[in-house]
């Protein structure tokens, strides 16, 4: 699944803002099988980077040990500050980020949780 993010705001008076800072603290809770729960804090506001308006949920894998990660693959958007994931792939590494987005575009990912489910 890809989502393009199109302008939800109007630009403000001085031009559009700079994307968001990253997303900060996010953790990982492990539910019943195969459901994940995330949540993060927005980012510090900042001159000029203007209001968050959502989030693009992303996750690599390791299918083997000792194999390399996989390519970060955006499978969710969240409107809040967390979301949970269900049916998410089991037995094998698994890392998350988010990545905050506003009328800037997107901001820099988040630190990654790790999780095996």
């Amino acid at each position: 699944m890809f989502i393009t993010v199109h302008r939800w705001f109007p630009p403000s008076s001085s031009g559009d803002p700079a994307s968001p800072r990253h997303a900060r603290t996010l953790r990982a809770v492990l539910e019943d099988g195969g459901t994940l729960a995330l949540g993060w804090k927005s980012p510090v506001p900042g001159e000029g980077h203007g209001r968050v308006c959502a989030y693009l949920v992303e996750r690599r894998e390791q299918p083997a040990p000792n194999a390399p990660l996989t390519e970060w693959t955006q499978i969710a958007v969240a409107l809040e500050t967390s979301i949970t994931l269900t049916r998410q792939p089991r037995a094998q590494q698994l890392e998350y980020r988010v990545a905050p987005v506003n009328n800037g575009g997107a901001g820099v990912p988040s630190n990654t949780a790790s999780v095996v489910l």
